[in-house]
């Protein structure tokens, strides 16, 4: 994992794609969003779902912080799955 993303690092870079987005990040992704999203070191999971990833690092462990347009627009976090 490259970048670690705190809960709010995490909710400024989503804010900052947000307004770079040429339509708000609306779902699924375009390829312009996508590399505004790139370049911060978010993780894409999926275009159609607008599934993000924000790697972190909890307790020593990897694990992100995952953000899903249409699930419920805010950050939950999970145990990575590659050690």
């Amino acid at each position: 994992m490259a970048n670690k993303f705190t809960p709010d690092d995490a909710r400024a870079a989503l804010a900052a794609t947000r307004n770079l987005a040429t339509d708000g990040l609306a779902t699924p992704f375009r390829q312009a969003d996508l590399s505004s999203i790139l370049a911060v070191g978010i993780e894409v999971k999926s275009v159609d779902d607008g599934l993000l990833n924000f790697p972190t690092t909890i307790d020593g462990t990897d694990a992100y912080w995952c953000w899903r347009d249409r699930l419920h627009s805010r950050l939950v976090g999970r145990l990575s799955t590659t050690a």
